[in-house]
């Protein structure tokens, strides 16, 4: 039975990644350069900078996209790396969203927003690109509401609960959610897909939260590799995106009582309990290190200078 399943799961997953990707590429078509031009006017303040990378990676779904932008733009002389920070830690809050939607059940109505999508495809010249993005955009979730459908007769698989099993310690779950997002590029992929085990009983509370903090720092890969041949402010941008996560997965550990406490308060689901944590953890490291901002960037100014100057110079 598992093997047959597998390959429409993977199917699902494909079209989910292909959805995401098109739905970001439409979205920052409509919204690139006005984007770049409201990053330039209202990153003056990390407080301003933060709400902008909330609401843009929200919009597009990717905060992989929006911390390439800010690379592309600190290399180009546009943003300096300081005024990149606040916008980076709300890129952080704004890819929880797809764990929320995920978790609120959008599925069920996906297929209508698909349809409706496809028809405006039709109509005015005016109105197609809007189209586009509501056919994307259903059809993300649409292809995990068909992964849920696959998933319901596994649950009591003994090959797969063997082989989540191996995943029951944080550490092991964090190292597996960075290798899965590092490879696939998008952590509202691998957060989409965590929230649907959850969901379906194949993965409990504790294995998917460490696989979502390790997808929140397998998305800097991109960031990373992107800034490997531009200049030394680029690579910072990149690098502190890193150490942000880094950081905030070891800050984690003394507070995760309080963690708990608070998902537990709010209630619902496991699947809303994971989504919520997520968000929970995202916003209160983003503020944490709104709070700390200056500190956070002589650091990373510090060490930045140290590892690529080194790189440059050899």
């Amino acid at each position: 039975m598992i093997h047959g399943v597998i390959v429409p799961i993977l199917s699902l997953v494909a079209i989910f990644l292909f959805s995401v990707h098109k739905f970001s590429d439409h979205m920052q078509r409509l919204a690139g350069e006005r984007f770049k031009s409201i990053l330039r006017s209202f990153t003056s303040t990390p407080g301003r900078g933060f709400g902008i990378g909330v609401l843009f990676t929200s919009l597009i779904q990717s905060s992989t996209a929006t911390t390439v932008i800010l690379v592309s733009l600190v290399h180009a002389g546009l943003l300096s790396f300081r005024s990149t920070l606040g916008v980076v830690f709300g890129a952080n809050v704004g890819s929880t969203i797809t764990s929320q939607l995920v978790a609120m059940n959008v599925g069920n109505i996906a297929p209508y927003l698909v349809l409706f999508g496809f028809l405006i495809t039709f109509s005015k010249k005016r109105f197609r690109e809007f189209g586009k993005l509501v056919f994307y955009f259903g059809l993300m979730f649409f292809s995990l509401f068909l992964v849920s459908v696959y998933l319901e007769p596994i649950r009591e698989n003994g090959e797969v609960l063997d082989m989540l099993s191996h995943m029951s310690s944080f550490p092991i779950a964090v190292f597996a959610g960075f290798m899965l997002t590092a490879v696939i590029q998008s952590s509202g992929v691998v957060s989409g897909m965590i929230i649907l085990l959850v969901g379906n009983g194949l993965m409990g509370f504790d294995q998917a939260f460490g696989m979502i903090i390790g997808a929140n720092i397998g998305t800097t890969v991109t960031a990373l590799i992107a800034s490997m041949f531009m200049n030394i402010e680029a690579k910072k941008v990149a690098f502190g995106h890193l150490m942000f996560n880094l950081i905030g997965l070891f800050l984690f550990f003394p507070i995760q009582g309080l963690l708990l406490y608070a998902v537990n308060g709010i209630g619902g689901s496991v699947s809303q309990q994971v989504a919520n944590a997520h968000l929970i953890f995202n916003v209160t490291c983003g503020i944490l290190f709104l709070i700390f901002i200056n500190p956070f960037g002589r650091f990373i100014d510090w060490i930045g200078n140290i590892l690529f100057s080194q790189k440059a110079r050899g």
